[in-house]
């Protein structure tokens, strides 16, 4: 069998390398790119932690504090030389096998808004279309935009649209649509651009099964005609509650029986308030983003304050913090930079552990600096767990959702649990740690240019100061100044994109993905904001100028593993004075 080394092998950013195996979206390109994934996949690399395939990439993640020591001066070129000697072997077929899914579709109004449009376009009947659309088989080339979004090959060409030139805010989980020369499932509900012709009962997403997704990549699939009735005994059949996680299903309270207390009242949420960990990783090939928090280091630092392992679910805070009530005593603590905190109206100190009694009231303003801050609690957070983590994921719609008033907390009980009346004061400790991140005026990223980007795209980025806008979330940050004006023929093929990726869309302003960003994107790109500096994007706010600055792969990964080193100092640092207590 043929080996199945990849036609260009690069970079991206400094945390992911992408393997290409061709320049057109056809059926041997993402057979070739399948074939690689399971390959890779398969050997088990230490260090790498995601794979996502696309038409014709393989993007491969890596956590370079993972790999092996050998690999710390130069990870990447350890990886790409790992992979080349992986793929330059005879293939070995590792395929499960074949899977065929019949995907039942009634195309019927109202569940085909704009069926009639697609006719007009396509200078077909709508019977047509139905006929085209479902008489034949389609193969999944990959999951991405959403968690178990399907991209399709073998679209019939005469059923090629464009998409709606303004996109609906929220499309009903289910709806079938057409998308240029594409077609696909919208798995779950949230916004999308693609003219939707028909709409499925059947939940391709589901988290409740120990594989959400009810497609793979490879897999193949048919649209089988059915009518308003059939559908409506087919949503009957799966309506017992097993189906789609929205926000609305999300439940933060506790007391429950199980080790846990509900312990702190929600009197007013703030902005985007939400519970967060270290987020979910190995499962962006299904479309399913890392999320977590904006800033893990800040996260981590609060979590070692308390004496709480770094995976421990913390709250993150965005501009104006929540209200809370602590029903309980408890020991706490704060990093960021967004925020200043009062406890009963007195000022709770930042970045050191603080014994607060019951019937304290936590409330937060904005510092004017940063955007964020998190806040740790003895013991942990308390919250549902969807693929191995608490995080709310605010670009999926599916996992998790923000704070709202009423809502009670629940918190882990800690082994030192403090008894209710064991103190009627607050008690901080007097040595704190330095946990924030740097913040300029202008805001400096630095960024790795992409590979397939003109040379004159990053230049052009990096020459002028952009200002963000009120278009800034966990999603992404969208800048605004005088637009880029070398992006009028870039085209990009769908392919992986991380936490930091600066997209240009046609506007040519542009956007850098936050951490429940898509997992791939198709907008071109011109790089990637080095994973040192992802701390600094957590704090930008709407108004900030930001400064765009070029940097190489070596300075990217020195600057991390200088990073690195004084992280590891404070958590030493905080365990010794813990134990001294």
């Amino acid at each position: 069998m043929a080996t199945l080394a990849p036609s260009s092998i690069s970079s991206l950013g400094d945390r992911a390398i992408v393997l290409r195996f061709g320049n057109e979206i056809d059926a041997l390109t993402s057979e070739r790119v399948l074939a690689a994934w399971r390959q890779i996949a398969a050997a088990e690399i230490p260090g790498v932690v995601d794979l996502v395939p696309a038409y014709t990439s393989l993007t491969v993640h890596y956590d370079w504090q993972n790999l092996p020591v050998e690999a710390v001066d130069e990870p990447w070129r350890w990886l790409i030389e790992r992979l080349l000697a992986l793929l330059d072997k005879p293939a070995v077929d590792t395929r499960s096998p074949e899977r065929h899914i019949d995907v039942p579709v009634c195309y019927d109004a109202p569940f085909s808004p704009d069926l009639a449009d697609v006719a007009t376009l396509t200078g077909l009947s709508t019977d047509d279309i139905i006929r085209r659309h479902s008489d034949r088989a389609y193969r999944v080339a990959f999951l991405g935009f959403r968690p178990g979004f399907p991209y399709l090959l073998w679209l019939d060409p005469a059923l090629a649209v464009s998409r709606l030139t303004t996109p609906r805010a929220s499309i009903p989980a289910g709806s079938v649509g057409l998308g240029g020369s594409q077609t696909g499932v919208y798995p779950t509900r949230g916004p999308g651009g693609w003219r939707l012709i028909g709409r499925t009962p059947l939940a391709l997403f589901d988290t409740n099964r120990s594989e959400p997704t009810t497609c793979l990549p490879g897999d193949t699939l048919r649209f089988m005609r059915i009518d308003s009735d059939e559908f409506a005994r087919l949503a009957s059949d799966t309506s017992d509650g097993s189906c789609n996680v929205s926000s609305s299903d999300h439940q933060i309270n506790g007391n429950d029986g199980s080790g846990t207390d509900a312990v702190i009242e929600v009197l007013s949420p703030g902005i985007h308030s939400s519970i967060q960990d270290t987020g979910r990783a190995g499962w962006r090939h299904l479309g399913i983003g890392a999320s977590g928090a904006s800033d893990s280091i800040a996260a981590t630092l609060a979590n070692a304050l308390v004496g709480n392992a770094p995976d421990a679910a913390v709250l993150e805070m965005t501009l104006r913090g929540p209200d809370l009530l602590l029903r309980d005593a408890l020991t706490l603590a704060l990093a960021g930079d967004g925020m200043d905190a009062f406890a009963n109206d007195m000022p709770l100190p930042f970045a050191r552990p603080v014994r607060v009694p019951a019937c304290t009231r936590l409330t937060f303003k904005p510092t004017g600096t940063g955007a964020r801050a998190w806040l740790a609690v003895g013991g942990g957070f308390s919250a549902p767990r969807w693929l191995d983590s608490a995080s709310a994921d605010f670009g999926s719609h599916v996992f998790g959702r923000a704070l709202r008033a009423g809502d009670r907390l629940a918190v882990e009980r800690p082994r030192d649990h403090i008894a209710a009346g064991d103190i009627d004061t607050m008690q901080a400790s007097r040595w704190w740690i330095d946990a924030n991140a740097d913040i300029d005026t202008p805001m400096i990223l630095r960024f790795i240019a992409d590979n397939d980007a003109a040379p004159a795209i990053a230049d052009e980025l990096a020459s002028r100061i952009w200002r963000t806008t009120l278009a800034a979330d966990r999603t992404g940050v969208r800048l605004e100044g005088r637009p880029l004006s070398s992006i009028a023929d870039e085209r990009r093929i769908s392919a992986g994109v991380l936490t930091g990726t600066v997209q240009l869309p046609p506007d040519g302003l542009p956007i850098i993905l936050g951490p429940d960003g898509q997992t791939v994107g198709g907008y071109p790109v011109a790089g990637h904001i080095i994973e040192a500096d992802l701390p600094r994007l957590a704090q930008l706010k709407p108004g900030d100028l930001v400064w765009l600055q070029p940097a190489s792969l070596a300075e990217a990964h020195a600057a991390r593993g200088a990073q690195a080193i004084g992280i590891a100092r404070l958590h030493i640092a905080i365990s010794g004075k813990l134990r001294s207590r």
